[in-house]
């Protein structure tokens, strides 16, 4: 039966043309998330080796997504040494419509800034 899930991309994201600024593995390793992630919530904990098996990337390529999604504001990540990490997705198919103020953390750097900031809150 899982094989017929699937994960959908938040067209906010999209639309505001973020994905063109972030590295395609990037995209894929959130991506797998989305298909992890608790749809309540947005809250998912894949190990790294799951995400590797998942996406067919190397898991240095993975590690460098997940930091690349970091520091753009898309995904918060608690470390737990000895276990799995804890991603909290900031944009996923069950969350509300939100503001910019989450991707702070790479907006700084965004050159669409006001295109983000509209498409995420007419959307």
């Amino acid at each position: 039966m899982q094989d017929y899930l699937f994960a959908k991309l938040p067209i906010a994201l999209i639309k505001c043309g973020l994905f063109r600024e972030l590295k395609p593995s990037s995209v894929v390793v959130y991506n797998v998330l989305l298909s992890y992630a608790d749809f309540n919530t947005g809250t998912c904990f894949p190990s790294i080796l799951t995400i590797c098996d998942f996406s067919g990337l190397s898991e240095p390529t993975v590690v460098n997504a997940i930091k690349e999604l970091e520091d753009w504001g898309l995904v918060e990540v608690t470390r737990r040494p000895g276990s799995h990490n804890v991603y909290q997705l900031k944009y996923w198919w069950g969350s509300e419509p939100t503001t910019p103020k989450n991707l702070r953390g790479g907006l700084k750097n965004f050159k669409g800034t006001t295109k983000i900031s509209s498409t995420l809150t007419t959307d």
